[in-house]
């Protein structure tokens, strides 16, 4: 369960420099959000650094009176190249927000924190760091989190934002190979190997809630099309799509083979 965090990235309010933020850094993007109040006084800033292993964000405000850009917050991380950004309506908020998020290692860990309002102010109302495999999306005024194969939701229940599991929706007419994975690590499937017609969706679904993570694999094939955020693939041509299912990410000796053939 996750409250309203309080205020404490957030920086008081100073005018932007005419020179980039530190010498190390140069602006890597600028982008244009709305955070509520008048349109076009809010901006996002980011920053790559010249050897390009570690980034700068900044969120600024325009100040009418001053004629310049404030900085209201500001994050800082080693070993990426750049921050990523999101921005749009939450629902679970009552607001618009701002999303900065990166991912990083060999088990694309997940680090993102949501931006809002309160009194005027900017504030962290979630950060989440450290998850495995992870994503995280806006989506019809949901905020959506990945890890590994499976999804959460952020929600607004008796007063406190909270993350709960979330089914993500059947594709009408595509074809779903269901999946759950033991206590023990052990990947339960029914069919390991299918054939499909040529124009066909398979969306691979895993259905448990137990704790174990896992790593879903697969090649790159230019007849079929990842469907981002659906856990689903679309069969363009005829074609094979080779996937593994890998408990706790990296347990070869439990892994399981798929391959969906298009014909």
């Amino acid at each position: 369960m996750y409250g309203f965090v309080p205020p404490c990235h957030c920086l008081s309010a100073r005018p932007v420099q005419p020179q980039t933020p530190a010498s190390t850094y140069s602006v890597y993007k600028m982008i244009p959000v709305y955070l509520g109040g008048t349109p076009g006084t809010n901006r996002v800033v980011v920053f790559s650094s010249n050897s390009g292993l570690s980034s700068r964000v900044q969120v600024q405000q325009y100040d009418s009176a001053s004629g310049q850009w404030l900085v209201e917050y500001q994050k800082e991380a080693e070993g990426i190249p750049f921050f990523s950004v999101l921005d749009g309506y939450w629902e679970a908020a009552g607001q618009n927000v701002v999303v900065l998020f990166y991912t990083t290692g060999s088990g694309g860990y997940l680090y993102y924190w949501v931006l809002g309002k309160k009194g005027g102010k900017i504030v962290e109302i979630v950060n989440r760091k450290e998850i495995f495999q992870g994503d995280v999306w806006l989506e019809s005024g949901k905020l959506l989190e990945q890890y590994a194969n499976r999804y959460r939701v952020w929600v607004r229940r008796n007063g406190r934002i909270m993350l709960i599991p979330y089914a993500l929706p059947i594709i009408p007419g595509a074809k779903v190979l269901r999946y759950r994975i033991t206590p023990k690590g052990e990947v339960v499937i029914a069919s390991k190997n299918f054939s499909v017609p040529i124009g066909s969706v398979v969306q691979i679904i895993r259905t448990d809630l137990n704790p174990i993570t896992e790593r879903l694999l697969f090649g790159y094939t230019p007849t079929v099309k990842f469907l981002q955020h659906k856990s689903g693939f679309k069969f363009l041509d005829k074609g094979t799509l080779e996937l593994t299912i890998i408990p706790q990410g990296y347990d070869w000796d439990k892994s399981v083979d798929i391959v969906v053939e298009a014909k």
